[in-house]
């Protein structure tokens, strides 16, 4: 897989989350310590609203790897397997807690 990255049309402003190669949402420097202007509200939006999915995916993953577990457990599948969910799991927590980093960050920024 190829991946084509854009330079922005304005620099300063962040790249379209469509060009970013893992596909995750990114805040990080989208505005500026203490700028008041609307790309600050928006970027709260913007991470309160991947902070849900986010937490939505949680709910699932986590019920998947009880499910690898229980399989593990009775010999269907290796604990290899059990091993990439919770690792799977672990990833997405740890994405959780930078968005809400990001968020505070942003909020702080906006005030």
């Amino acid at each position: 897989m190829k991946l084509q990255i854009q330079a922005p049309a304005n620099p300063g402003k962040p790249v379209a989350d469509s060009c970013k190669p893992n596909g995750k949402p990114s805040v990080a420097n989208a505005a500026t310590p203490g700028s008041d202007g609307p790309n600050s509200g928006k970027l709260i939006q913007v991470s309160k609203a991947a902070i849900n999915r986010i937490q939505a995916l949680l709910v699932t993953l986590g019920q998947r790897e009880v499910d690898y577990a229980a399989l593990a457990q009775q010999g269907f599948v290796s604990q290899h397997g059990l091993q990439d969910k919770s690792r799977d799991r672990q990833d997405i927590d740890n994405e959780l807690l930078r968005l809400r980093a990001e968020l505070t960050t942003a909020m702080s920024a906006h005030q």
